[in-house]
């Protein structure tokens, strides 16, 4: 899990994290680095990574933040700073820290076809849905800001992208009992 600086920070976060993202400054490359060195001192082969960036809607931030965001996290992988995302994406292909999987967390409403492009852009191959539940009724209670039709409609969209998809549901939630 990568922090994302300057956002409000989500609640289900733990506070380790936030203080390990914090102390790097919230850099997506130091953060890589230091994650990737971890791992290695656990006894975890890292030739081959899923990059995660979950917690929040991370296509609601500014654009050009996305794009620095995601070149830094390739960059990290790399262990080199690259000129631009395409740069980054190419290196990696034959990086030591290869990003074989991607996902990205988003909201059903903050899925349309502009968003699609630039996962895709990015590198993307599967997204998180924050779907909470399928039931309007529930989804109005909690003012969610979106309904089961934003859920169906980003949902296709995916997957007429060639997306996987997940869903995150919340059991329990106000009116659903």
């Amino acid at each position: 899990m990568f922090i994302l600086s300057n956002f409000d920070t989500p609640k289900s976060y733990t506070p380790e994290s936030v203080i390990f993202a914090k102390a790097l400054g919230f850099d997506a490359y130091k953060q890589v680095r230091l994650r990737l060195k971890v791992l290695r001192k656990m006894g975890h082969k890292t030739n081959k990574i899923e990059l995660i960036i979950i917690g929040g809607t991370f296509l609601e931030t500014p654009k050009k933040y996305q794009y620095k965001f995601v070149k830094d996290c390739y960059d990290g992988f790399n262990d080199k700073k690259s000129k631009n995302l395409e740069e980054a994406k190419k290196i990696n292909e034959k990086a030591r820290n290869r990003v074989v999987a991607f996902c990205v967390e988003t909201r059903p409403d903050v899925c349309s076809k502009e968003d699609i492009l630039r996962l895709l852009e990015f590198g993307v191959t599967r997204v998180e849905l924050g779907v909470q539940a399928i039931d309007n009724r529930i989804l109005d209670k909690i003012k969610r800001g979106h309904g089961v039709k934003e859920i169906i409609k980003a949902t296709q969209l995916l997957r007429d992208s060639s997306f996987k998809i997940g869903y995150h549901f919340m059991p329990g939630l106000p009116a659903a009992i």
